[in-house]
Order: structure tokens, then C-alpha cells, then sequence
């Protein structure tokens, strides 16, 4: 069965030795389909690579490292992916195995973890990770979305940590596929170091990990800032406030928890090992539900077909560190295709229940930081920088006014916050036209890489003009090129950038 270039795949189509059945799900990086062995009838899910993606480089180089991370770590919680190739339209492909169950957000929305099984899962969730930290790789995205609970048949549920798309490989720097001093991750859920752009190790995942605790234990988050800037700066400077605020649990729980969270990566648990170690110590068995305290939180309630990002990371923030002269949010446009995450709030909605009063003695009160109010209005600006790969370019203009000639690096200064048009023309290559958004305090640098100039048409014959390849994808369901002005209420599907479709579900 043939298939147009860059086309879905039809029921029926090959991939490699396997039989596609149905697309599963579809996401900014690519699409995962359904798929059977003919022979044996082994089922399997295939993510592709779409075929935008497939022409850039650092996506495609990605791509091939999540495959060659999970192989590497080799660990029973963490994805199978055992086949890899490349369809006849050049894009890659790996398979995987494919599995029953929801992610751990789901889960958590729906408020049906017990203890004994939440217990189960932490343990195999800690030993994933050190098992990926002792191979030398940090995740550096772990949330519950990334988090799959399997609900096999005739066993009990087990986890598998899935998407090491943007996994760093600490023994391999020069196979990296972020730039040196570039943080990769979710807002909701980064380390401050990240947040920082700052070199990471494996108690980035720690922090990570620590934010889930939170999440799974006090039914709520422990940062909610209503902005990108807000979230990233309460990472950095603001102490949680304790989770037993929000639910009633162990004083020792409380303590691991808040110890995860340390903004020093010192004061964390040393391993992810020792993690699991002192969590199967607190977290006790049982059948109870551990949500059936609800914290009433304001938000946006995600839609009914809440999906996974199946190893595919989507929804990816570019941050440079400070004093660099490039902190900030890098919007990249061309080569670089990142998605923005911002205006994050925590959607995941709640009925207040008061706790019972089953004892007359409260737990002990935990001392905490107060918490800095705002003294300063927010501020409306953020300091623009543009590079260009392969230029220079002979004229660059922001929303349409002409601004410099014959640059290869570009000082906008001080650019009102809210969406933009950055286009640069060079001779000979086709003109590249950016959107690029600006968030007020938020020095930002946007990189475009220039196509290679194209031969001279020969006598007789028409050149047909080439496909733009400086356009960002802000959203799924958004035009490419279209500008992207970021509000300050997403779904948890739309925060994350997750696909519509959960790729597990039967029909």
C-alpha cells in the first residue's frame, strides 16, 4: 500500500516488519500508531517522526537518542523501544511496546491510587530512575504525564517512565542535542538549576520527582504561579509551603517531600535509590484511596480525552542561564521548532473536603519562609536578541519595519511584551518570517538558521519555490507562522502539550 510523503498511515500500511492497525495519537514532534507483528501477532505501538520534523537535524538527532537511552538503561519500568528505521519518505520510526492503563496524571484525576499501589509504583518509579542515573542519563521531564501506570491483566499495575526525548546523556556531551548553558523540561516541574539554565545532574530528577510526591500526596502542586515568569521565579527563590497545609499526612512523609524540593541539589536525597528507600519506610500498605482528600484549586478542567505524550516530548521551554547575556526564553524559530509552555496553571479540579476529625492532636506546625509579596508593578517589556545561522542576512525587520542590514546578530533592546514578527532576507534564500512572543521581564533570544542559497535555475526550467522552514508550531491546532500569544489558563492537556487521543485505550 502506497503513502503519500508525510501522510498519515493507513490501516494495513508496513513499518518495518509490523502492520500498522489505527493511528493512536497524534502531537507536535509526530504521530503514534497501533500496529501487529503479521506472523505472531505481537502488539506494538510505532511513533513516527512527522515529516516537518524529519528535515531537522537536532529533532531527528533527539529522535534517535530517546531510542538509544531507554536501550541503554535497560530497565523493566521504563519503555521498551526495540525496532528503529526510516519509512521511504525519510522519516524515522521506532517501536515500542504497547500497553494497557492510563498515565499517573490520569490517575490522579480520577483519585483511585491506593496506598499499597501508590506505594508499588513510587518503589519501581525510584528504581527507573537510578537505574537511568547510574547509566549516566538524567531525564530532565519527568511529571505524571510522563509516567505510564500499565494495568495488565493478571497482574497488578505496574509504572513505566516513558518520553527520554530531551534526556541527557552525561557521558556523551558531544552528542547533546541542546545548546551548552540551555535547560530543557515542563515549568511546572523543573529544578531551579534548570530553571537557571545551570548544568544538571541527577538530583534534577530528584526535585522533579519531589514535585510529583507533593502533587500525589497534597492533591495540589507546589508552585502555582499564574505566569511563566512567576512559576520559574518560585522555583528559584520561593520555599514550598508544606504539604500537610493542603492534606494531613506522616510528619516523616512531609519531611522526605519537602527535602526533594531543596533549591540546593545537596540538600536532596543522594540517590533516587535512597529515595525509594526512606518513601517504602512511610508510605504504608493499604486499600484506602489516597485522594479522598480533594483541595479545591481553581482552574481549567482538561477535556474528557486527556492522552499521553507516549515518549514524545512536546511541550519543551528553552531557558539561558543568568549573567550570559542570553537568559530568558528562547523562542527558536526554523531549525529549532520549540514549543513554548506558559501561562501554566495547574488544572486539575477538586471538591473541598475538610479533613476528619479523628484525633485531637493536630500535627506539629513546620516553620516556613513567608512568603514576598509583589511591591513592583510587572513589567511590560522583554530585552530581545536575535542570532542567525549561515548568514549574514541582508535585511532583518521586527512586525514589518525594516531594523538592521547585513547582521548576523541583532540587539531589538527592549521589545513591548505580547507577540511579534521577526523577518530576515538574504539573497538568494527564502525569506524567513518568525513569530516570537515576549513575556514582560523575560529576556528572550531567538535563533533561525538561514536554508542554503539556492542554485541558479537553469535555461528553460522554473524553480518552484521552496517551503518556508522558519515557522514555529505554538500549538497543535494553531496555523504555522501564526503568532502565539500566551494566556494564563491552559487545560493540563493544553500546558503539556499532550496529544488528543490516548494511545492505550481500546476501541
Amino acid at each position: 500500500m502506497g503513502e503519500a510523503a508525510g501522510s498519515d498511515l493507513e490501516p494495513g500500511a508496513k513499518i518495518g516488519e509490523y502492520v500498522v492497525d489505527r493511528k493512536l495519537a497524534e502531537g507536535g514532534m509526530g504521530s503514534v500508531y497501533a500496529g501487529h507483528h503479521p506472523v505472531i501477532g505481537k502488539r506494538v505501538a510505532v511513533k513516527v517522526l512527522s515529516a516537518q520534523c524529519a528535515h531537522i537535524p537536532d529533532l531527528v538527532r533527539r529522535f534517535v537518542e530517546e531510542a538509544r537511552a531507554v536501550n541503554k538503561i535497560g530497565h523493566p519500568n521504563i519503555i521498551d523501544i526495540f525496532s528503529f528505521g526510516t519509512l521511504a519518505d525519510a522519516r524515522p520510526f521506532f517501536v515500542m511496546e504497547y500497553l494497557e492503563g492510563a498515565n499517573l496524571a490520569q490517575r490522579l484525576e480520577a483519585g483511585n491510587l491506593t496506598a499499597s499501589e501508590t506505594r508499588r509504583l513510587l518503589r519501581q518509579i525510584c528504581g527507573a530512575l537510578e537505574a537511568a542515573h547510574r547509566a549516566g542519563i538524567v531525564h530532565r521531564d519527568l511529571k505524571p504525564e510522563n509516567i505510564w501506570v500499565a494495568a495488565p491483566t493478571h497482574e497488578d499495575s505496574f509504572a513505566k517512565v516513558l518520553d527520554f526525548g530531551i534526556a541527557k546523556l552525561l557521558d556523551n556531551p558531544a552528542g547533546k542535542s541542546t545548546q551548552t548553558g540551555a535547560a530543557m523540561g515542563t515549568p511546572r516541574y523543573m529544578a531551579p538549576e534548570q530553571c537557571m539554565g545551570r548544568p544538571v545532574d541527577h538530583r534534577a530528577d530528584i526535585y522533579s520527582l519531589g514535585v510529583i510526591l507533593y502533587e500525589i500526596f497534597a492533591g495540589i502542586v507546589p508552585f502555582r504561579g499564574e505566569s511563566f515568569g512567576e512559576l520559574i521565579y518560585q522555583h528559584m527563590s520561593e520555599p514550598p509551603e508544606p504539604p500537610s497545609r493542603h492534606r494531613p499526612m506522616d510528619p516523616e512523609l512531609e519531611r522526605i517531600i519537602l527535602a526533594c524540593l531543596e533549591k540546593d541539589p545537596a540538600k536532596r536525597p543522594e540517590s533516587a535509590k535512597e529515595l525509594g528507600r526512606l518513601l517504602d519506610l512511610v508510605v504504608h500498605e493499604g486499600s484506602e484511596p489516597i485522594t479522598q482528600l480533594r483541595t479545591a484549586v481553581p482552574t481549567a478542567r482538561p477535556s474528557a480525552a486527556v492522552g499521553t505524550t507516549m515518549g514524545q516530548s512536546i511541550g519543551e521551554v528553552v531557558i539561558r542561564p543568568p549573567g550570559a547575556g542570553k537568559r530568558g526564553v528562547a523562542l527558536a524559530g526554523a531549525a529549532a521548532l520549540v514549543v513554548v509552555v506558559a501561562g501554566v496553571l495547574l488544572t486539575r479540579n477538586g471538591s473541598t473536603t475538610h479533613a476528619p476529625a479523628a484525633s485531637p492532636a493536630p500535627a506539629p506546625p513546620i516553620a516556613t519562609a513567608p512568603r514576598p509579596l509583589p511591591t513592583t508593578a510587572p513589567p511590560t517589556t522583554g530585552h530581545l536578541q536575535l542570532h542567525i545561522e549561515g548568514g549574514p542576512a541582508d535585511r532583518v525587520s521586527l512586525d514589518g519595519h525594516e531594523f538592521a542590514r547585513a547582521v548576523s546578530v541583532v540587539d531589538f533592546g527592549e521589545v513591548a511584551a505580547g507577540a511579534h514578527l521577526v523577518t530576515i532576507e538574504a539573497a538568494g534564500r527564502e525569506t524567513q518570517t518568525s513569530p516570537v512572543t515576549i513575556l514582560g521581564g523575560a529576556p528572550a533570544t531567538l535563533s533561525i538558521s538561514l536554508p542554503a542559497a539556492a542554485p541558479p535555475p537553469r535555461p528553460g526550467s522554473h524553480r518552484q519555490p521552496a517551503h518556508a522552514s522558519g515557522l514555529v508550531r505554538a500549538a497543535d491546532t494553531e496555523e504555522a507562522g501564526a503568532p502565539h500569544t500566551p494566556t494564563n489558563k491552559h487545560s493540563r492537556a493544553e500546558e503539556h502539550g499532550l496529544m488528543d487521543e490516548n494511545p492505550f485505550r481500546k476501541n
